[in-house]
This record gives structure tokens, C-alpha cells and sequence, in this order.
């Protein structure tokens, strides 16, 4: 049986468009005409135009697919056999830069495309072209979203619908179901994998600002499981843990290995516990409370059939860990009666510390005096079975 990542690695060559293919089939000429025709509007000896694959989306969808990076590829080369400097980036302070959108019409291709002169209060476009090209020069597979065009989608769909943001630094939390009751797929560690990688590159949220102080964002994502798709939903959490934007996608069950169809294992899983103190307002470290929040969280986790040990040094569990804090408030009336409310937040850490997802509960009970059993009888009403069973989900993801 082959590793994994050897089978998605096989799986995802042979859905990309390699150089020798685009050679063989790529409809050459269009770049060629659609390059004169905006040659003839505007100057382009000598001039620097950006251009990128993420420039090129399907007209209807608005996605990066495949045939987003073939049309760059080809549009690279006529542009630089005219003079032109490619640049991935925006250089100037009027920069120009190459955008089109593509649209399949029954036998025929319709791909438009223009020079756009970027500017700060507004752009204007040069030159303008339009062609259409015959089907039967086209591969059927660089029209089919794939798992790496879902992500490069999904992220520039949050990006767009992001204003005034500052500086951010996004964590990409373990993707989980969307659906209740739906099992968790080895399907959610590759959709992170290619969200990572995408955000790794984008200016908006993964560029450096060498000096400046970042915000922490969180970036949750559900996938859920349709009849020959799957659904996508990305969640951009602020630090008030408040929704900054939303992003949803489908991907056709096609374009997605079958190996990412398999069923995590939660056979053997054992996780360890710890109580890490937030701030002076969080129950204190080492105490009784702390200590029942640690016991009804072992309790919860066990009725699902994961074990969990103390985090110590005695206790060097592999694997899957989790954090826990929790803040108090209780009021109370003069004759000792009241209501007691908590705030639960869980981080859980891969084996290198890494955090995979942050899961938060509130909760309130009527009390009559303080005491630990209260505290106890507080967490259990937060640990439901909807919360019990997303965490499991997140410790048996991979």
C-alpha cells in the first residue's frame, strides 16, 4: 500500500495541466490574435504588465480553474515576444496589468481579455479584445475545479469581501463537517494543506509586514458532503471572534481522490489534557476548579470513546492536545441565590504545537452560593452532545 501523500501527489499530476500537454492541445493562436488586438489599442514594447493565473476566472463562476493557469502560460509568451516584461506583482504607481474571463458556449470558447491601468482612486482599461475558440482544441479537465482551485477560490472570495483590515495573521484551524452526523474525512487535512499554501501567498492575508504589529485571525472551514459534490464554507474569525467574511464553493466528487473519502480512525486515540490560564480573570491554575473543568472534560471525551491522560511530563502522549481556560461571573442576590455564567474556550494543538481549532461555549446555571459543584454542574451543561461531538471530530481529524 502506498503512503498517502505518494497517491494524492500521482492523483493531483494527473488532473494538472503539464507543459507537454499545453504544447500539444493549447489553442496557441488566440494568445497570439488576442495579443495583436490589444497591441493595436495600446502600446506594449517596453511596457511591465502583471499578470497571473488568478487574473483569468471562469465568467459565471468567478473561480480560478485550471485553464486559468494555461492562459496565463500562453499569454506570458506572446506578450514577451512583443517586448513586454512580465511581473507577478503590481510595479508602479499606476501599474498595468492583464485580466480576463472565459466562458464555454456550446462548441466554442469565449475568452475576453484587457490591459487594465491600475490606480488609487480608480482603473481604467486600455485596450480590450475579444475571441472565441472551437472545443474541440480544449481539454475537458482544465474546466473542472480541483481541490487547489476550490482553495485559490475560496480565499480570494474572503479576500474580496474584507475592508479596513489591519495587518493580519491567519491561523488555518483543522477543517471539520458541515453536517451533523456526517463522518470526518480524510478530506478535511488535504482542504487545510491547500488553504495553508494559498494563503502563504496572498498579500491580503499572508503577506509580511516585516515591523508591524499583526492581528490574529482564525480561519474555520466546514465541508459537507453532497450527491456528487462536495460543499465548502470558509469562516474568517477576528480577534473578538466575531465573522470578518464568508466564503462557500462546491467541487464536484470527481476532481476529488477517492483515498480523501476514507473515514478517519479514531481507534487508539488518546489525547492529553491541560488548564493554561488566559488571564487574571480565568479560574486559577492548579485549582479545584480547574482541576473539575479537566474531569469533565475527560468524562465527555470518554462517552466518545477517546482517552485522555494529564498532560505532564510522565505523561508524553504523542499526538493531539488540548488547552483549556475558562473565565467566571456569578451574581448574586442578598439572600444567597444567583446565576453563574462561563466562558469555555478549548485550543487544540497538533503534536508540534501547532493550533489545529479553537472551540468556545458559554453557559449560565442558577446558583445558590459558590461551591465547585456548581462549576461542575456548569460545565456539564456545556459539554452537549453538539459540542462533544465537534470536538471529537477536530482530535480525530489527521
Amino acid at each position: 500500500m502506498y503512503p498517502l501523500s505518494i497517491i494524492l501527489a500521482a492523483f493531483f499530476l494527473f488532473m494538472q495541466p503539464t507543459a507537454l500537454m499545453a504544447k500539444n492541445s493549447q489553442p496557441s493562436a488566440a494568445y497570439e490574435e488576442l495579443t495583436e488586438i490589444l497591441a493595436a489599442k495600446t502600446p506594449l514594447a517596453g511596457a511591465v504588465i502583471q499578470l497571473s493565473s488568478s487574473g483569468f476566472l471562469e465568467q459565471n463562476s468567478r473561480q480560478e480553474l485550471p485553464f486559468s493557469a494555461v492562459l496565463a502560460e500562453g499569454f506570458g509568451a506572446a506578450l514577451s515576444s512583443r517586448g513586454v516584461r512580465v511581473s507577478v506583482r503590481e510595479q508602479g504607481e499606476n501599474p498595468l496589468r492583464l485580466l480576463g474571463t472565459y466562458r464555454l458556449e456550446k462548441n466554442q470558447l469565449r475568452i475576453s481579455v484587457r490591459i487594465r491601468q491600475m490606480g488609487k482612486s480608480s482603473s481604467n482599461d486600455l485596450a480590450v479584445a475579444q475571441l472565441m475558440v472551437d472545443r474541440d482544441q480544449l481539454q475537458e479537465g482544465w474546466f473542472t475545479a480541483d481541490l487547489a482551485t476550490l482553495a485559490d477560490s475560496l480565499v480570494r472570495e474572503l479576500e474580496n469581501s474584507l475592508s479596513g483590515f489591519d495587518d493580519p495573521v491567519v491561523t488555518v484551524e483543522q477543517p471539520r463537517p458541515g453536517i451533523a452526523g456526517q463522518p470526518t474525512l480524510q478530506f478535511g487535512t488535504e482542504l487545510r494543506k491547500q488553504l495553508e499554501q494559498v494563503i502563504s501567498h496572498s498579500e491580503l492575508l499572508g503577506g509580511s509586514s516585516f515591523g508591524v504589529k499583526r492581528t490574529p485571525y482564525r480561519l474555520q472551514s466546514f465541508y459537507s458532503r453532497l450527491a456528487g459534490s462536495m460543499r465548502v464554507e470558509l469562516r474568517l474569525l477576528g480577534p473578538d471572534a466575531k465573522t470578518a467574511a464568508i466564503a462557500r464553493a462546491e467541487i464536484s466528487g470527481q476532481q476529488i481522490p477517492a483515498v480523501l473519502f476514507n473515514l478517519v480512525d479514531d481507534r487508539g486515540l488518546v489525547v492529553c489534557l491541560q488548564y493554561q490560564q488566559r488571564d487574571r480573570r480565568d479560574i486559577r491554575e492548579h485549582s479545584t476548579q480547574a482541576d473539575a473543568l479537566l474531569d469533565s472534560i475527560s468524562a465527555a471525551l470518554a462517552r466518545f470513546g477517546t482517552q485522555s491522560v494529564v498532560c505532564d511530563k510522565e505523561n508524553d502522549v504523542p499526538g493531539k492536545r488540548i488547552a483549556a481556560s475558562m473565565r467566571l461571573r456569578e451574581k448574586t442576590t442578598r439572600d444567597g441565590y444567583g446565576l453563574l455564567r462561563g466562558d469555555l474556550q478549548l485550543t487544540i494543538l497538533d503534536g508540534e504545537g501547532r493550533v489545529v481549532s479553537t472551540l468556545d461555549a458559554k453557559g449560565k446555571i442558577p446558583v445558590a452560593g459558590a461551591g465547585d459543584s456548581s462549576v461542575e454542574r456548569l460545565i456539564t451543561k456545556m459539554f452537549d452532545d453538539g459540542f462533544q461531538k465537534e470536538l471529537t471530530a477536530l482530535l480525530l481529524s489527521r
